[in-house]
């Protein structure tokens, strides 16, 4: 199976990021059960990358700058999402954040599974502008993803967390 991981790691730094090390880790086991997987990744740094992931392909778009309340973001996920498009993987893996209307598109011609990994109902570490965007629109999660994965049983129970289609808890 040919599979494209997405992934935001913005305003870290990727050689110490514990999420790094566990993506790296997830698409090192895929690929010894014989996936063919590219990750495709967001970062403010892209100066590491080659390094972090010397064993695995990368696609990696800086969010640098980030422009007026971020919004360049939405120019650098565009064109991430038309990378993958591009690669014409089988499946998207992603994890569930911020939504980037790019998204939807990608989403409605590739299936896509969310991995979601905590409650976003507090969102504590974003800005105002951020949380008021996140609110409305984390529902285009749940319309455009193919399917769910929730890290924990808890979070896969959350009422605002319910997907109607298919789900696993790792």
């Amino acid at each position: 199976m040919k599979i494209a991981y997405i992934l935001q790691q913005t305003g870290v730094d990727p050689a110490s990021n514990g999420v790094i090390r566990k993506v790296h880790k997830t698409v090192q086991n895929w690929q010894r059960r014989g996936h063919e997987v590219c990750l495709f990744l967001l970062c403010s740094d892209t100066s590491q990358v080659e390094s972090l992931f010397s064993d695995i392909p990368v696609i990696a778009i800086s969010d640098q700058p980030p422009g007026l309340l971020r919004l360049n973001r939405f120019r650098h996920f565009s064109t991430l999402t038309g990378c993958v498009r591009s690669y014409a993987p089988d499946v998207v893996y992603l994890r569930f954040g911020i939504f980037y209307p790019s998204f939807t598109r990608m989403m409605t011609e590739i299936p896509a599974v969310v991995e979601v990994n905590g409650d976003d109902a507090e969102l504590r570490y974003y800005g105002l502008a951020t949380r008021i965007y996140h609110k409305l629109t984390r529902k285009n999660w749940f319309r455009a993803a193919s399917g769910f994965v929730y890290v924990t049983g808890e979070l896969s129970g959350f009422p605002h967390m319910h997907f109607a289609g298919p789900t696993a808890v790792i």
